[in-house]
């Protein structure tokens, strides 16, 4: 993409179409944004490292509406057993409104609502064209997730409740306050209505006969579970989970969808009146996401093969640093992956 050209397309408002579509926008650049509708309605996923916030301010983007910040993290397995309590000094998550966050973000740029299908190569697209369509696009195994909001009656506060079970179709099981109320949701390979399942086990973590009578709303979503990284198509730049760069192990996007977005930005150039985005300088800055995406999957194809009392075990004796990493979205970037391994080992011994 060295031709000159005068203006970007965005495919796709969620976090990184609207992250990148700000940035551009308040440069004065041309901006098209396509989505399927005006407002961000998708519920899943509000939870971000809290250190992301002040990259986001940092870089010129307003932060998100902060509801609750969580520093206590309990792993259980699918039967209610406590695996791991850890209780950290300051918040290592900040629970946001994520949809009052984009839709600021998208308010600066006029969203042209797509009925049929838009993606790369569609007729009509002009300038450098970014696909941030999320799972719409991206390649690799999905899941279909389920998450809804429920009454705080059982006093969770300041807490990320995280279920790995691994028994039959490995997927995890949620839940963290959010002011008033919990966030509650999950997913399995496999398993086309998780609803269910889910529940089945809160029921058993929270010691809830039903917890439907405190389910205020409920939705569904796609995740790509086993991504597989792809950075171009068809003249296209992917971001975020388009790109595969989304974590296996919690399905975490947000982040790798904002520093992707910001990394686009960054790469953008304007010369001679015209623009244009330098790849290798793109690919060079979200390197760093490839290589966690790739040791995300690759830990998470491991997991399946070593059992449930496997999975627990070593969830309940690796290193305390090890899992504020992993919640703060540093795994394998500050311990190095020889470190992790003989962790892993060590805790198996």
């Amino acid at each position: 993409m060295s031709d000159g050209y005068n203006s970007i397309t965005v495919l796709g408002g969620g976090v990184a179409g609207s992250v990148l579509a700000y940035l551009a926008k308040r440069d004065d650049l041309a901006v098209y944004l396509y989505d399927i509708v005006p407002r961000y309605t998708k519920a899943c996923g509000e939870a971000i490292p809290a250190w992301l916030s002040q990259v986001l301010l940092k870089n010129g983007v307003p932060e998100p509406p902060i509801v609750d910040k969580i520093r206590v993290f309990s792993i259980y397995g699918p039967l209610g057993k406590m695996v791991r309590r850890v209780m950290f000094k300051k918040p290592v998550w900040y629970i946001i409104d994520k949809g009052k966050w984009l839709d600021k973000l998208r308010a600066s740029v006029r969203i042209r609502l797509v009925k049929g299908k838009r993606e790369c190569g569609s007729p009509g697209l002009t300038g450098i064209v970014f696909d941030a369509r999320g799972p719409f696009s991206s390649e690799g195994a999905k899941i279909v997730v389920w998450q809804a909001y429920m009454e705080n009656m059982i006093g969770i506060w300041e807490e990320a409740l995280q279920v790995v079970d691994f028994r039959h179709s490995p997927g995890l099981v949620w839940a963290f306050s959010k002011g008033d109320e919990i966030n509650i949701g999950g997913g399995f390979v496999g398993v086309n209505n998780p609803r269910y399942r889910s529940i089945e086990i809160l029921e058993k973590i929270f010691n809830i006969n039903n917890i439907n009578k405190y389910i205020i709303k409920e939705n569904y979503s796609i995740l790509t579970l086993i991504p597989k990284i792809k950075i171009f198509e068809k003249n296209c730049v992917r971001l975020g989970e388009a790109a595969g760069l989304i974590m296996s192990l919690g399905g975490e996007g947000i982040r790798p969808a904002v520093l992707s977005a910001i990394a686009a930005y960054k790469s953008l150039k304007i010369s001679n009146n015209a623009l244009s985005l330098d790849i290798n300088k793109y690919v060079a800055q979200i390197r760093p996401l490839i290589y966690q995406a790739r040791l995300h999957r690759l830990v998470f194809r491991i997991s399946t093969r070593l059992g449930q009392q496997t999975i627990e075990k070593i969830l309940g004796k690796v290193d305390e640093d090890i899992l504020e990493e992993w919640f703060s979205g540093n795994l394998g970037l500050k311990t190095k992956l020889t470190k992790l391994i003989h962790n892993i080992i060590g805790a198996l011994l």
